[in-house]
Order: C-alpha cells, then sequence, then structure tokens
C-alpha cells in the first residue's frame, strides 16, 4: 500500500476577485429580472427596461467567462486530477441535475410563466445538447474547460488564445446549434482569462493606481453608452422598443459591440479592487456564493414576479427591486438551509 502525499494546502482566495463576481452575479440576477419583466405584458409599457438590459448583457456574462478562465492554469498546474473530476462533479452534476428541476417546475405551471415548457420529456432528453435558461453558461464553461484540460498545455498561450478569438466571429459565419453559438460568442473572454491568469488581471488592472481604476469607470460607462447607440443599427430588421429579452441579449453580444464587453468587465475588476469595508465583505461573499445564486435565481425571480403580479403590484420599478432581492436573498437562504443538512456540495451548489 502507499501512503498518500501530503494534502495540498488551499490556495487564498483573492477577495477583488470574489468582489468581482459579486458584482457580476448582481448583474446576472439584475438583467434576467429585467428579462421576465420584457416579456411579460408590462414590458412594453416601460421604455427604460431593455436599454437597461441591453446595457447589463454588453457585459455581465464576458466578465463570468474571464473570470473563470483566470483560474484554469493555476488549476491544472496544482491537481489536473481534480480539475477534470470538476468537470463532472463542479459542472455537468448541478447542470442536468438543476436544469431538470427548473423544466419540471415551468412545466408544472403552465401557462402562467413568460415562456411554458411546451414538450417535457423532449426538453428533458435534449439536455446534453440544448441548454434551457440560465443553464447555457453551465453548458458553455464544461466546454471550455474540457478544450482547456485537452489543448492548453499542448498548444501553448498564444495558439490557445487565437483559437479562442476566432470562435467569435466564426460563430457569425456558421449556422451553428444554440449552445456552440452561445459558447462561441464568449470564447475570446474565457480565452484572454486563461492566458492572463490572475496575476496577469492584477498587474492589469487591480495593482494600478488608484486613479487610473477610477478612471476605467467613466470611460466603460462611455463604451456602453456607445454600444446602446450604435445597437439599433446593427439590427435594422429589429425593433428594439418591443423586442424581447433573448433578442436583446444576442444583440448585445454582436461582434461590433465587443469594446463595450471589454471595458465593462475591466471596470468591475477595477471597482472590486477599489472598494473597501462592508460593501466589499457582502460584494465578495455574494461572489463565494455566486454559483447558488446563478443556479436558483430564476426560480426565485419569476416566482416573486408572478405572485406580486397576482397579488396587484404592477409597477416595473417596484417589481424590479422585488425579483432582484428575492433572486438574491432566496438562493442565498435555499443555500444556508442546504449547508446545515450537508446536502449543498452534493446537489453541486458551491
Amino acid at each position: 500500500m502507499i501512503a498518500a502525499g501530503p494534502a495540498m494546502p488551499p490556495v487564498p482566495r483573492l477577495p477583488w476577485l470574489d468582489a468581482a463576481r459579486g458584482i457580476g452575479i448582481l448583474l446576472v440576477v439584475t438583467g434576467h429580472a429585467l428579462g421576465g419583466l420584457i416579456d411579460s405584458p408590462l414590458g412594453a409599457g416601460a421604455a427604460w427596461l431593455r436599454p437597461m438590459l441591453l446595457a447589463i448583457y454588453t457585459f455581465h456574462m464576458p466578465l463570468f467567462f474571464l473570470l473563470a478562465g483566470v483560474l484554469v492554469d493555476g488549476r491544472l498546474a496544482r491537481d489536473p486530477g481534480g480539475f477534470r473530476a470538476g468537470l463532472w462533479r463542479s459542472i455537468a452534476w448541478p447542470y442536468f441535475l438543476w436544469s431538470a428541476v427548473q423544466i419540471t417546475l415551468i412545466y408544472s405551471l403552465g401557462r402562467i410563466v413568460n415562456t411554458p415548457v411546451a414538450n417535457y420529456g423532449a426538453s428533458l432528453a435534449t439536455l446534453p445538447w440544448q441548454p434551457v435558461a440560465q443553464f447555457w453558461f453551465l453548458h458553455a464553461l464544461f466546454q471550455f474547460h474540457l478544450l482547456s484540460l485537452l489543448l492548453w498545455r499542448r498548444l501553448g498561450p498564444a495558439a490557445f488564445l487565437l483559437l479562442m478569438l476566432a470562435l467569435k466571429p466564426l460563430a457569425t459565419l456558421i449556422d451553428l446549434p444554440d449552445a456552440l453559438r452561445l459558447a462561441a460568442g464568449q470564447a475570446p473572454f474565457y480565452g484572454i482569462g486563461v492566458v492572463i491568469g490572475t496575476a496577469g488581471l492584477a498587474r492589469a488592472f487591480v495593482d494600478r493606481p488608484a486613479a487610473f481604476r477610477l478612471l476605467l469607470l467613466p470611460l466603460a460607462a462611455a463604451m456602453v453608452a456607445l454600444a446602446l447607440d450604435r445597437a439599433p443599427g446593427l439590427r435594422p430588421d429589429l425593433d428594439i422598443a418591443t423586442a424581447r429579452a433573448s433578442a436583446l441579449a444576442t444583440l448585445a453580444w454582436s461582434l461590433p459591440l465587443l469594446p463595450a464587453a471589454l471595458a465593462g468587465l475591466a471596470a468591475v475588476v477595477a471597482l472590486a479592487s477599489l472598494l473597501r469595508g462592508r460593501l466589499a465583505t457582502v460584494l465578495a461573499f455574494l461572489g463565494k456564493r455566486s454559483m447558488a445564486i446563478y443556479i436558483l435565481h430564476i426560480m426565485a425571480v419569476a416566482g416573486t414576479r408572478i405572485v406580486s403580479q397576482r397579488l396587484g403590484l404592477h409597477d416595473p420599478a417596484l417589481l424590479l427591486a422585488l425579483t432582484v432581492t428575492a433572486g438574491v436573498i432566496g438562493p442565498l437562504v435555499a443555500h444556508a438551509v442546504l449547508s446545515r443538512a450537508r446536502l449543498a456540495g452534493r446537489l453541486g451548489l458551491g
């Protein structure tokens, strides 16, 4: 019998990275809360909903893929076997489990939801290649991590980055299935993250003078405002004033709006590194719980919106505040309860 080697010491967490995730997950919940209102009958009467969603979508998912990528090289260097096992334990398992739970819940609610499940059996059977709702992120992340596992060491940084950068324009030239198209659109951000790592991201933004980091905030705001101004011209066939949330998301992730995505994610990282005190602590906590929030928030957001409207609340601003609050607090409470029962990890909630 071979004695086990010494346990690897845990890698210290980076507070600014957790805080950036915390900001990102708040944007994700807000974006999906906006989407639910846009696709409901209230969406026609609140003109501000769609520009707000479009602004958030230009950079919030690029941010998450970048932050996922920066940890890859270190994880592969320390424990490639653990990285491989994590593909199934931390991504594939929660993807299939919670996709099935959400599909079942939506199907049971019938037509009171914005987008009912038409074919329950088919929705479950096609999960391996057709993700539903927010779970496309886990599907895409699995694809990217698998590529990293297979190619990162073989190709080297330059070739790997070139591959990931090429996937985004390629997706505009080839008619790909939705799962591959969505992943390809986010591939450059993940690739940049893998190549620069946490140290490179820190050198680029976190370790810079505070004045430089503060300057990134209005610059990003200006770039996102420019993206909003350019967006209608990119899709003349799309009426932004009446478009559904999914069409606005596709528009936000189009290639011409790439500068806004890069500026937005840089600003979030810079802002996260500037924050101090209780706000920084709260955001870092949300970042540590971002997996649970991401998985569970749609059910909390949609449920709160449906119940609130049935109780006679129809003010979009109030509904947005209520649904965002529920989308954050609900998953945190669920995670706390499941953690106490020692089930959170087993259920893929981190």
